[in-house]
């Protein structure tokens, strides 16, 4: 991944962390799609990078984890 990307990527990682955990914290749904019958599993894409984002929402935990991320080159 070149360095310009892994830039964006790890800024765009922690701003969802601070975006998605004021939303759970605030009782609303965090960033992105829902995905599942569960609703902890979230897709989200990187505007202008060609980046999507699966990640789990850990409430009890106060967790996030990305356990997929796909780089479409």
């Amino acid at each position: 991944m070149p360095r310009p990307l892994h830039t964006a990527v790890a800024r765009f990682i922690r701003a969802l962390a601070i975006e998605a955990g004021a939303a759970i914290d605030a009782g609303k749904e965090p960033p992105g799609s829902s995905v599942g019958a569960h609703d902890h599993r979230y897709l989200i894409h990187i505007p202008g990078e060609p980046i999507v984002i699966e990640y789990t929402v850990h409430r009890d935990l106060r967790e996030l984890r990305i356990p997929v991320l796909v780089w479409i080159h």
